[in-house]
């Protein structure tokens, strides 16, 4: 089929997000029909070679039959409506050793500042901490191997409900090395004008859950997390910890609105791979709301 947008018309599903706060982990639902129109992601491609060498990764599945992405990142659950599902956990990137904290000797509190707060380096705990990224990494640049090839799909699924949310991602371990951005269709749009001046907070909930499993939640971060539409045609803006890190419209999503079409979405300063999958694990979130509400 030709080329067609979300952002311009109603194109039926072919893969989706969903979020499980239980075992914090983001489900990747890929249509039927379009795996079968793209089959699978040779280990040859330029994309593959190149995320590989770059984090040392030791294999990649690129098959939809089996655990798909780098080091088993996706993981094969099942089918359902010819949805192929799989699972993707939620990782622990901070790690606890039994080696006292370098900066509090052990003691668990601050030692050049006030004795009476908890070290800000162990967070109280008197152990050293490690920070293992390789998780988090592997399940990036699985996500930006399918959403490249799944950005313009060949075919229309035969889904009998439309496409709510694409994403696209980069992986790398530069400035901007977890970038992500995407589009939110025509009935997705009309759908978030209705949620005008309210704080979305299956979404806020979701990235805390994310953020907290990978890097601990300390008491200032509550307070970097929200998800509000913010004008009445339906512009959505998200925040997650970082510098100002978050998602919002493109410079011309409000002419696209005053339309009554979708509108595109993009980053600002999602640096790191824990951003990016906080970010996606609130869209997750939020198309689930959006999917039962609209139904």
């Amino acid at each position: 089929m030709d080329i067609k947008m979300i952002t311009r018309e109603d194109i039926p599903c072919w893969y989706e997000l969903s979020w499980r706060s239980k075992k914090p982990a983001i489900i990747l639902k890929v249509h039927r029909d379009f795996i079968a129109s793209i089959k699978s992601v040779s280990e040859d491609a330029p994309i593959v070679k190149s995320l590989k060498e770059e984090f040392k990764f030791k294999r990649f599945i690129g098959s939809f039959e089996a655990n798909f992405g780098f080091d088993n990142a996706f993981i094969l659950v099942g089918e359902k409506e010819n949805f192929v599902e799989f699972m993707i956990k939620i990782p622990k990137i901070k790690k606890w050793t039994n080696e006292n904290c370098s900066n509090c000797k052990g003691s668990g509190k601050e030692i050049f500042v006030d004795s009476r707060r908890n070290c800000f380096n162990c967070e109280g705990t008197g152990k050293k901490h490690i920070v293992d990224w390789q998780p988090a990494y592997a399940i990036s640049a699985s996500f930006t191997v399918f959403t490249k090839l799944a950005r313009f799909p060949k075919t229309e699924t035969s889904a009998r409900f439309p496409q709510l949310i694409t994403v696209n991602t980069i992986t790398g371990m530069d400035l901007h090395g977890g970038s992500l951005g995407g589009e939110y269709s025509i009935p997705f749009v009309k759908w978030l004008s209705s949620l005008f001046g309210n704080s979305i907070t299956e979404m806020v909930n979701a990235m805390k859950i994310a953020y907290n499993r990978m890097l601990g939640l300390r008491k200032f971060h509550q307070f970097h997390f929200s998800a509000s539409v913010d004008y009445e045609d339906g512009w959505l803006n998200v925040d997650c910890p970082g510098d100002a890190c978050g998602l919002n419209p493109v410079h011309n999503a409000g002419y696209d609105m005053k339309r009554g079409f979708g509108y595109e979405f993009n980053c600002h300063n999602v640096d790191t791979s824990v951003q990016q999958i906080t970010l996606l694990a609130g869209l997750a979130a939020l198309n689930d709301k959006a999917r039962k509400e609209l139904s």
